[in-house]
């Protein structure tokens, strides 16, 4: 068991004490790009949580605070001012991957989407730009029924590649979808693969699968994010190297055919959330650094296209009618390292965490200061 107390983290929120991150404007751009220029607007006022977990959060129904961290389970009882962690399967044999998603359901069920650790292996062969015949991974949908205290693990809802488990959402009352990916070597690219389950979790089926080409160790659409938009509808952001994040919405029934959004965005994935207002909260990497208007670029065994892969801030955005347009980016996190993958939580209405899985930036901030804060035009 281990317990880590927030003084800092808490103190921030409850006095308002909190900092501008900016890195250097003469720090490199990732990958020996130019160096950068003066940002065009201020970063939003975030306050530094540093001993945090990393993310994905939930809120029980009880009111405990989970994450799911190295194969353990990290419960707050206090709001997040302590933490403490127990094995998720003390019995061993299956591991969850960091970058998992949780969700708690209309009825109270706790369920965590995840590679399991020990069964993963990834091989590139890079003569056939394909992966090899052995690589895999067991992807699982754990559920329990008492605050995240046990789990229960069923057959396993995909045992072909996936490197990311991001999304998981509630349309309905126990009728719900996880955002997956899949990679095979006859596939050499990541595809978006939704499984779904009509009862709470308990078991699943292979859904949609969302493919726009391309080959290559980083190529195609994956590692997808989703957030309700209201009663039986939903909104699922997906990675790309086309320069843009992409999206399909669920509604009425069915998914939307997939289609580029007009964020410009690095190839990497976002972070979304629902607040408690109903607006939706996005955060992403930049296509390129504030301030200019071009960056580096990668192929080669990585993707058929070059893709920018500038990941050294991130921006925020908010929609007020479920994804449909978007308001201007604000400079939420600057860093002279890259912060990519995040998770999103709104600890109290108006207060969200942000978590990054690479460079593990971990900080909060108030949606009134990122709504006043200036747009990156």
């Amino acid at each position: 068991m281990e317990t880590a107390l927030l003084v800092i983290g808490l103190f921030g929120l409850l006095f308002g004490v909190g900092g501008r991150h900016r890195a250097s404007p003469t720090v490199p751009e990732e990958r020996g790009g130019a160096g950068r220029v003066e940002a065009t607007a201020d970063p939003v006022l975030t306050t530094p949580m540093p001993l945090i977990p990393l993310g994905p959060f939930v809120r029980a129904a009880n009111g405990d605070i989970l994450a799911v961290n190295d194969g353990n389970v990290r419960r707050s009882t206090d709001q997040g001012a302590s933490f403490k962690g127990s094995p998720m399967f003390p019995g061993g044999g299956v591991r969850p991957l960091n970058d998992s998603a949780l969700l708690v359901t209309e009825s109270g069920r706790v369920i965590c989407y995840f590679i399991d650790r020990s069964s993963l292996t990834f091989e590139w062969d890079r003569s056939a730009r394909a992966p090899s015949t052995t690589t895999k991974s067991n992807v699982y949908a754990a559920t329990s029924d008492d605050h995240g205290v046990t789990w229960r693990l069923g057959s396993p809802l995909q045992t072909t590649y996936s490197g990311a488990t991001r999304g998981l959402v509630e349309v309905g009352s126990g009728h719900i979808f996880a955002i997956g990916q899949e990679m095979t070597r006859s596939s050499a690219r990541h595809n978006t693969v939704l499984f779904v389950s009509r009862d709470n979790g308990t078991t699943w089926r292979r859904s949609n699968v969302v493919d726009i080409g391309g080959r290559g160790d980083h190529d195609g659409i994956y590692e997808g994010v989703v957030a309700t938009t209201g009663e039986g509808s939903a909104l699922a952001v997906l990675r790309t190297n086309e320069d843009a994040l992409y999206s399909i919405r669920y509604a009425n029934g069915q998914w939307s055919r997939v289609s580029a959004m007009r964020v410009p965005s690095s190839s990497s994935p976002a972070g979304l959330l629902r607040l408690s207002t109903g607006e939706l909260l996005m955060v992403y990497n930049p296509l390129y650094a504030t301030g200019r208007n071009s960056a580096p670029r990668t192929s080669g065994q990585a993707s058929e296209r070059a893709a920018s892969w500038y990941r050294r801030e991130l921006y925020a955005r908010l929609s007020t009618d479920g994804g449909e347009t978007w308001g201007a980016p604000r400079i939420l996190y600057e860093s002279p390292r890259d912060v990519a993958y995040p998770s999103l939580f709104e600890v109290s209405p108006g207060v969200v965490w942000v978590t990054t899985y690479q460079g593990q930036a971990r900080f909060s901030f108030r949606v009134t200061d990122l709504i006043a804060a200036d747009p990156v035009r």
